[in-house]
């Protein structure tokens, strides 16, 4: 009888011996370990300043929980443009054998709440034409990130140009960044979209997209942009897409729904007498981009109810 107490007893005893160490000497180091890291990389970023109001973490789980994030742009070029970014919540998950080998390498990581407003105005006040996009740069940071990936919700975007008067919202934006082997694979959602401009009324939609970007291709599975009633949708690949602006190059497919209304909208405030358009516009085709001027492929358009009804 004592023997089978004995039985089970040393289990027990064995297994609260190791959560008593654990507790007490295991987790408090893999916090200590985990917040430092945590804050020596917020402050080694020399392009923002970010300050976390509150950290807790959740060792059994791997994960850091951080809230009221306030991050200050210190790039002066950036800082023209992103006026306030502020993050509700984030939470960091970790591998095990990461931390065990003393690296410090995250998973994931989702942001929760994320506000953002960007002003335009700086980048379209360059009067040297189209440059060269910092793909180089954008690689460069990402190769130096220890992050595999990124999940974003409940994303509100405010994007304005205050010289031309536009402003459009994007709220409960929802994405997915992961990035492996030289190669970004980006899905984004965008619930609301909403355009104000003096020239036209509200204007209301939505965007989808999947792409895979590497440094030197740009991979579109699918963008679909929808506003109002009329929509977009494009599939293909972009090479060299870094020099896009200055010489477009790829293959790309293109079907859209464009109702004249719409056009009537845009225009009546910029020429008084435009006709009233009615009807829409199907489009769909192939197309390959060599340059600028050198395009080849093939639309075909459907016109349905068109009517044009001119102005006196």
């Amino acid at each position: 009888m004592r023997r089978w107490i004995l039985y089970f007893l040393l289990p027990l005893m064995l297994l609260s011996s190791a959560v008593f160490a654990t507790r007490t000497w295991v987790l408090p180091k893999i916090e200590d370990f985990v917040i430092k890291k945590i804050r020596a990389l917020t402050e080694s970023t020399q392009i923002a300043k970010v300050e976390i109001g509150e950290i807790k973490v959740h060792p059994l789980s791997l994960s850091v929980e951080m809230g009221a994030i306030k991050v200050e742009i210190l790039d002066p070029v950036l800082a023209e443009n992103v006026e306030s970014l502020t993050i509700e919540r984030a939470r960091v998950f970790m591998d095990v054998l990461d931390l065990f080998t003393g690296q410090f390498e995250i998973n994931t990581l989702f942001i929760q709440g994320l506000q953002t407003f960007v002003l335009i105005d700086p980048w379209l006040k360059d009067s040297n034409g189209p440059d060269i996009l910092p793909v180089d740069e954008v690689f460069k940071v990402l190769r130096q990130l220890p992050l595999r990936r990124l999940v974003i919700s409940r994303w509100n975007l405010g994007i304005e140009s205050r010289k031309h008067q536009i402003k459009s919202d994007l709220q409960g934006v929802g994405g997915l960044f992961s990035f492996l082997s030289e190669r970004l694979t980006a899905r984004l959602d965008v619930q609301s979209l909403t355009v104000l401009s003096p020239y036209t009324q509200v204007q209301e939609g939505s965007v989808q997209l999947r792409a895979q970007i590497e440094p030197e291709n740009l991979n579109v599975n699918n963008v679909n942009i929808k506003l109002d009633k009329s929509n977009l949708n494009l599939q293909g690949q972009f090479r060299d897409w870094k020099n896009i602006l200055l010489k477009p190059q790829g293959e790309f497919k293109v079907s859209s729904l464009f109702h004249f209304d719409q056009l009537t909208e845009l225009m009546r405030p910029l020429i008084t007498n435009f006709p009233n358009l009615k009807g829409e516009l199907e489009l769909e085709g192939e197309l390959s981009v060599k340059s600028k001027f050198d395009v080849n492929g093939g639309i075909e358009l459907k016109s349905r109810a068109v009517e044009v009804e001119q102005r006196s």
